[in-house]
């Protein structure tokens, strides 16, 4: 059977992993490495290896041919940008798939692939309504199809065109632009627990004295996420995973604005977002201060970052996302007091505050991408 570059048909496949559990590795019937198999991950190469016939181990039997769909994540984020990031070609093949393989990355048994869940609709969207197995454990199948991956953390956050392509044409078809013209992505939902901007609250009501919806998504479907990033001809946001979803689906004449909430923020919201939609978004980089919670290590889920909301006003005005800067100002000292309180009665815990550097990349005034 012809096959597209980039996709390779291996016989007798076995999937395994090597010392770390978590990194898995693809050999052919003879033990040679599958190198389409690649995975791509925060700017490391995790190449597949020969494996010796001493090496082989006894492994579960999968009968058919089955799609190799790479890493198997729950998180959604994750989920759009690596699980999905081998789907493109769905578009080239001509035979008859019995499933999707999915390895899982972590230790213990693996998720489920649930209906109704946020992975089956995108499965099915992308045209791979299939059975789906996830394994944890050596597998050695009949027939294996296994394409390249075609988006990633790291350099890959920009994608392939192959799967820039095949991802706007899936997740777009049928759907139809949403009524809001101006969105703001809102953490608001997340009731604190996962971190956010400090004090949203008052930047959600100065957005929307702009014109701006406040627009949870965590709690709309798949297709109200879809259609509401259709209609936006200006989107602001804080970085997170909603703007994965954000750049595979808008066009390059609307605007992006990522406010950091996050060092490291848009490292690869950015390069997502300038790939997909072809045109750079606004960073706005305005971190003054971070109050952490002292209770939780995760860094993503503990952290508030403060913003120089003058500075933020001025830059979205300066890019057009504003008509009127003037009403944003900075917080008063008896607010974030009052805040602080509001925060740790809520989320039973206490907080450190850090400041940020002045001299530091996270308070330019240039922070323009």
């Amino acid at each position: 059977m012809p096959l597209v570059p980039g996709v390779s048909l291996a016989e007798g496949a076995l999937l395994v992993t090597g010392p770390d559990p978590t990194v898995w590795n693809l050999v052919d019937r003879s033990g040679a490495p599958v190198l389409d198999a690649t995975t791509y991950r925060l700017g490391r190469h995790l190449y597949p290896r020969a494996l010796e016939p001493s090496e082989l181990p006894e492994a579960e039997q999968l009968q058919g041919t089955w799609l190799y769909a790479g890493d198997y994540w729950n998180h959604f984020g994750h989920f759009m940008f690596e699980s999905l990031a081998r789907l493109w070609v769905m578009e080239h093949l001509d035979l008859k798939l019995d499933g999707i393989l999915y390895a899982w990355p972590r230790h213990g048994a693996p998720a489920v692939c649930r209906d109704g869940g946020f992975q089956r609709q995108l499965l099915q969207r992308c045209g791979a309504d299939l059975p789906v197995r996830i394994v944890n454990g050596p597998t050695r199948v009949q027939r294996l199809v296994v394409p390249r991956q075609g988006c990633g953390l790291g350099p890959m956050a920009a994608g392939t065109p192959e799967f820039r392509s095949f991802i706007r044409e899936k997740l777009r078809a049928g759907m139809r632009p949403g009524p809001h013209r101006r969105l703001y992505l809102s953490r608001a939902g997340y009731w604190l627990r996962r971190g956010g901007h400090f004090d949203e609250e008052r930047l959600a009501k100065l957005l929307a004295n702009e014109g701006y919806h406040e627009f949870r998504p965590e709690k709309c479907t798949l297709d109200e996420q879809i259609e509401a990033y259709m209609g936006a001809e200006h989107i602001v946001a804080p970085d997170g995973s909603a703007l994965h979803l954000v750049a595979f689906v808008a066009e390059p004449g609307q605007r992006v604005a990522v406010i950091l909430r996050r060092h490291d923020g848009g490292k690869d919201v950015v390069p997502n977002l300038t790939g997909c939609m072809g045109r750079h978004p606004l960073v706005v980089n305005r971190i003054e201060r971070f109050h952490r919670r002292t209770d939780l290590k995760n860094p993503n889920w503990n952290s508030f970052a403060e913003l120089d909301i003058e500075g933020v006003g001025a830059d979205l005005h300066r890019e057009g996302f504003l008509a009127a800067p003037q009403h944003w100002q900075r917080i008063r000292h008896r607010r974030r007091q009052r805040l602080l309180a509001q925060y740790g009665a809520r989320l039973s815990c206490t907080f450190r505050t850090d400041e940020v550097n002045t001299d530091g990349p996270f308070s330019r005034p240039d922070s323009a991408a």
